[in-house]
């Protein structure tokens, strides 16, 4: 079956399986619209950036299912567990797998893209990527973690400026104004923080600040620049914590200095 095919047909079940839980209280049918939102946007930002790599039409349509399916399990994770923090609940894209195989999701697409997909959702929360990936679905794998963090981005942002007033994207992190020890050391040391030493929400939007270090693509860096994200979440951040304004000088000359990506 061809990959536009099997989008087609599952634009519609994703929509249903959301509204299939049953007698989902207020909490719940908020943070599933939240993500609903965010699986759309995803979409679009995937398309922006199939389209600026000269993707055809087939290719455009398997990142639109590695986006459409991202975060499946984030349904489930949320209706059980009441949280969007997977270490204290369950990795959500593992949980998306199951949901997958559960409902025999990929049953259209040939082996080779099933494994594809399967293999970008999981590895698209992760610290990073498999090193043992092909070539072909390591490529995916890094043009569905740069479109999700591109949405990211602007959710958390609109939550920090109040726009967005939802405390689950928070994902539990104190208010305290300080930064985790070990979460600074990681970064300083040019490493992505890992989720399980989030205890602060600065921890998050330090960490957000690096992700710009773990884009694959210069139309996504094209993007930040344009959207001023780093910016913007730094506004949110005291610069008079000790190391915070250094790192994120840092990130801003890497990020308006760098030009070497696909």
């Amino acid at each position: 079956m061809k990959t536009d095919t099997v989008l087609a047909k599952l634009q519609p079940w994703f929509h249903h399986y959301i509204d299939s839980f049953p007698d989902p209280d207020a909490d719940v049918r908020r943070n599933f619209e939240l993500k609903r939102t965010h699986t759309a946007r995803v979409g679009e930002e995937i398309r922006f950036l199939a389209q600026r790599l000269r993707l055809d039409a087939a290719e455009t349509a398997l990142a639109e299912i590695c986006a459409l399916l991202h975060d499946i399990g984030r349904f489930e994770q949320y209706y059980r567990f009441r949280t969007f923090m997977d270490p204290v609940s369950t990795d959500h894209a593992a949980l998306g797998l199951e949901v997958i195989d559960r409902h025999d999701l990929l049953w259209g697409l040939n082996e080779a893209d099933r494994s594809l997909v399967r293999e970008a959702i999981a590895n698209h929360n992760r610290r990073d990527i498999d090193s043992g990936l092909e070539r072909r679905t390591r490529f995916f794998s890094r043009l569905i973690r740069d479109a999700d963090k591109l949405d990211i981005w602007k959710l958390v942002i609109a939550y920090y400026n109040e726009e967005v007033k939802n405390d689950a994207v928070r994902i539990g992190l104190s208010l305290d104004n300080t930064v985790t020890a070990k979460v600074f050391d990681d970064l300083m040391a040019g490493r992505i923080a890992g989720k399980e030493d989030f205890r602060t929400l600065n921890d998050f939007k330090l960490n957000q600040i690096a992700w710009v270090y773990d884009l694959n693509f210069n139309c996504s860096l094209e993007r930040v620049r344009e959207r001023r994200y780093l910016q913007d979440i730094f506004r949110h951040l005291d610069g008079g914590l000790p190391g915070v304004t250094g790192f994120y000088c840092r990130a801003l000359s890497f990020l308006y200095g760098n030009s070497t990506f696909a």
